[in-house]
């Protein structure tokens, strides 16, 4: 079985594994690419399973969109 992130909250990313799940932390260096685990990723763990070592290719990403300015949620006054 894969090891993939459920969740991402705070810097803290929870894994599912094949003995269930586990909080881990990403290492530094995906700051330093750029990279950010996002849920969905398949990765491999540190051999005492509290940091994230590799993420392997993504086959496709989810990104939300920001939420709308409230400038532009306002509603216009009838004349």
């Amino acid at each position: 079985m894969t090891n993939y992130i459920t969740k991402g909250i705070g810097g803290f990313y929870y894994v599912k594994t094949e003995t269930g799940i586990v909080e881990c932390r990403a290492r530094g260096i995906f700051r330093k690419r750029g990279i950010t685990p996002v849920a969905g990723d398949q990765v491999v763990l540190s051999a005492d399973r509290t940091t994230i070592d590799e993420i392997l290719p993504r086959k496709n990403v989810f990104i939300r969109p920001p939420p709308p300015s409230p400038a532009s949620a306002q509603c216009p006054m009838p004349a």
